[in-house]
């Protein structure tokens, strides 16, 4: 009996032994043997730097806007008001308008504003209005209207 357990214990061994082998040895060499290149490469140029100005100037310039000349920006008067809030108490949303020192005032959609123009859009930024046949965007604290 105790002989038997001798042999079961060696063969074990030799087991454990051929399994630790058989999972720990590095694998074949698989690398592909070194390749020389045949054609010389290089890095393509780099662009050149894109000048803008040139760009805009050239454009302007060209007779693709015709014989019209583009007009000198046109003298602007800022208004007397201006937008400094926007208000969603009550489920409605109304902007509040700053003249010249005078009390808030609260306008809805529809309403005109104190120097011409209609508010057709109130948004949590700022408002849309149409002035003078054009949409434009009057964000909150912001006198310059800018484009819709």
């Amino acid at each position: 009996m105790k002989r038997r357990k001798l042999v079961y214990a060696a063969a074990g061994i030799v087991f454990a032994e051929l399994l630790f082998a058989a999972l720990w040895r590095s694998p074949p060499n698989t690398r592909p043997d070194r390749v020389e290149a045949t054609v010389d490469w290089q890095l393509p140029a780099l662009p050149e730097a894109f000048d803008a100005t040139s760009a805009l100037t050239l454009l302007a310039e060209s007779p693709v806007w015709g014989e019209q000349q583009l007009a000198a920006s046109e003298e602007t008067t800022q208004p007397s008001w201006r937008l400094v809030g926007i208000s969603t108490g009550g489920g409605q949303k109304t902007a509040l308008i700053s003249i010249d020192g005078e009390p808030i005032q609260a306008l809805t959609v529809g309403q005109r504003l104190p120097e011409g123009g209609e508010i057709i859009d109130i948004r949590a930024d700022g408002i849309g209005v149409e002035i003078d046949g054009k949409l434009q965007r009057l964000p909150v604290n912001d006198p310059e209207p800018q484009a819709w």
